[in-house]
């Protein structure tokens, strides 16, 4: 089944905020006792509002930027993958740690597509060269970087890309062609001196 992280963490979220009234519809029509939430369901709801909200805001921050960059989209990426390490390694709740380690899983598949050019242009664009990046990650950042400047390096070497070598008379003919004029040389300075007198 897709999940969508974010519509389920609004639906939560609008559910907890209405929690008071929704007790007061159950104290007054007891029908519905057995569809409304027990306390344990009501605090796993909460925690899933935890879970998801780092998602949310990194979603929001995304999409409220004009501009989204590579460098943006590597650092949100980042630092939600951290969390979710982080929830998983500490949370006791079994099942918890499993939405949260299925999160993981997901935003891994799509980080795996994006990452190499995200690392470069994170570590090119210099607002965020405050961006550190650590142990394994520092490594794979520097490889890579390494990676891309070898294979443009050996693409485009000084051998293979020819670079002509204009002579001022040349340039001379290409300007003076773009105004329909004879062109001035510097070997001939009477015609310099005819045309300023």
């Amino acid at each position: 089944m897709k999940v969508q992280w974010n519509s389920t963490y609004n639906m939560l979220m609008k559910s907890h905020e209405i929690r008071i009234p929704l007790q007061m519809l159950v104290s007054v029509n007891q029908n519905l006792k057995e569809y409304y939430p027990t306390d344990k369901e009501w605090q796993m709801i909460y925690q899933l509002i935890v879970l998801l909200k780092p998602i949310e805001k990194g979603t929001q921050l995304l999409y409220a930027t004009n501009y989204p960059t590579l460098a943006l989209i590597h650092c949100v990426f980042n630092e939600i993958q951290y969390y979710l390490d982080n929830y998983i390694e500490n949370n006791k709740d079994i099942s918890l740690a499993m939405i949260a380690s299925s999160m993981k899983q997901k935003i891994s598949e799509y980080w795996s597509i994006i990452d190499k050019s995200s690392i470069v242009a994170t570590i090119l664009d210099p607002r965020y060269k405050t961006i550190d990046f650590f142990g394994l990650q520092a490594e794979d950042a520097k490889n890579k970087l390494q990676m891309i400047f070898t294979s443009y390096s050996t693409t485009f070497t000084t051998e293979n890309i020819h670079i002509p070598v204009s002579t001022s008379q040349n340039l001379n003919k290409y300007f003076a062609s773009l105004n329909n004029r004879n062109p001035l040389t510097a070997n001939n300075p009477t015609q310099i001196s005819s045309k300023v007198e």
